[in-house]
């Protein structure tokens, strides 16, 4: 009985500061944050000071702080996005130096980090480090285990420790016709309009398709 009275109401804390909140609670903690709709969070999620987008899943036992996430972005289990970084330049690694529990000094200090942006339709495969203050583009890929230092362009895929590209997802002619159309921005409607193109295979001719299908949605001619 208790535990269904407080999962309520963290449900309602929740969906109060982030009315697209959807998901589970069990473990979640989400601190100052925005969701835009239909944003999915698994069980043991930490969200804290991030905005996120539209169609967004955040997975399982995923740590993300300052972070801005774009729209139907999948991000799957053991995720870290805005890893903080350490001092490394003085004397230790250790946090003695701005941390009292170590009992050296009075006060905490804190280091401000660089805010961590991931654009839209961008998959994040599971245990992959984002470190602070990266630019992950539009539609890129980052495989299971990757530690990213570096910005990754829009459509790219990338992996290992550093990450680094292996490979793109499309021909150059197709992402310029994605990001003219940039479908993410598109209503519910226009995407179902459009479904059995989303569902198959990207190539230039379905491209083409998709760009001259969508003048025609914007123009009120369907």
């Amino acid at each position: 009985m208790l535990r269904s009275v407080l999962k309520n109401i963290l449900m309602r804390k929740y969906r109060k500061m982030c009315p697209g909140y959807e998901g589970g609670v069990t473990g979640v903690n989400i601190v100052n944050c925005k969701f835009e709709d239909h944003v999915y969070v698994a069980h043991h999620a930490q969200i804290q000071d991030s905005f996120i987008g539209n169609h967004t899943s955040i997975g399982r036992f995923d740590k993300i702080r300052e972070a801005k996430i774009g729209k139907y972005c999948s991000l799957s289990w053991d995720v870290t996005v805005g890893a903080p970084t350490h001092p490394f330049k003085t004397i230790t690694n250790c946090a003695l130096t701005y941390r009292r529990e170590y009992g050296v000094v009075d006060k905490d200090e804190y280091f401000p980090q660089k805010k961590t942006v991931i654009d839209n339709d961008v998959w994040i495969g599971c245990d992959v480090t984002v470190i602070s203050g990266v630019h992950i583009g539009n539609g890129a890929i980052v495989g299971a285990g990757a530690v990213v230092t570096r910005d990754i362009p829009d459509y790219e895929i990338w992996a290992g420790v550093p990450a680094k590209k292996i490979g793109q997802r499309f021909s150059d002619e197709v992402i310029k016709i994605l990001e003219e159309i940039q479908w993410w921005n598109w209503s519910t409607e226009e995407i179902k309009d459009n479904i059995d193109f989303f569902k198959a295979d990207l190539n230039i001719e379905i491209a083409e398709q998709l760009s001259e299908k969508h003048l025609k949605f914007t123009k009120g001619d369907k």
